[in-house]
């Protein structure tokens, strides 16, 4: 023979069984909350990576690099500011020599961005930029020079050099070296 439950204990049954949803319905929520935070560092980082790397491939052409805007670049073996040819428009020329960039530097007169790269900047493969090790993971990494001049007054001037190494294995972005002064570097 069935045995009947009453209206009360159908009820209580219920109403535990809901109790027992919301409380997953809140753990779940929260789990996704979490999710979604990590998923935005994420597409910051990403941000910010696309940001540099575009930069890598633009900074160059800036007559005062990090005056108006940040600029980025790669360095060579021996830490002189670089310039990836991968990272280069076919179409750009490459100065060879003092006497041809003077004549471009005449001709150029009020424009504010080079169209040629400049001879005091190594033209390099991306292979042969400066590397050291990531902290994260221990591969190596590329080291990418941030200039950019973070106050401009009458009265003070202050110029920020960092050195970031940007992972390509595990992702990571870190600086490694940090300087800050009242005149250029």
């Amino acid at each position: 023979m069935a045995t009947r439950i009453s209206l009360a204990q159908r009820f209580r049954n219920h109403e535990t069984k809901l109790h027992d949803d919301h409380k997953v319905l809140v753990e779940v929520a929260e789990i996704l909350k979490k999710e979604y935070k990590k998923a935005e560092r994420r597409l910051e980082k990403n941000r910010a990576q696309q940001k540099i790397i575009t930069a890598l491939g633009s900074s160059w052409k800036d007559q005062d690099p990090g005056k108006y805007s940040d600029a980025y670049f790669l360095l060579d073996r021996n830490g002189k500011r670089a310039v990836a040819k991968e990272l280069l428009p076919p179409e750009i020329e490459i100065c060879g020599s003092q006497e041809q960039w003077s004549d471009y530097l005449r001709e150029l007169r009020f424009q504010h961005r080079y169209e040629m790269v400049p001879p005091f900047y190594s033209v390099i493969n991306l292979k042969q930029a400066k590397k050291q090790r990531c902290p994260r993971c221990g591969k190596l990494a590329l080291l990418v020079e941030h200039y950019v001049q973070t106050c401009d007054s009458d009265v003070y001037d202050e110029w920020l050099k960092e050195l970031i190494i940007i992972c390509t294995h595990c992702g990571q972005m870190d600086t490694v070296k940090k300087q800050s002064k009242d005149a250029r570097f």
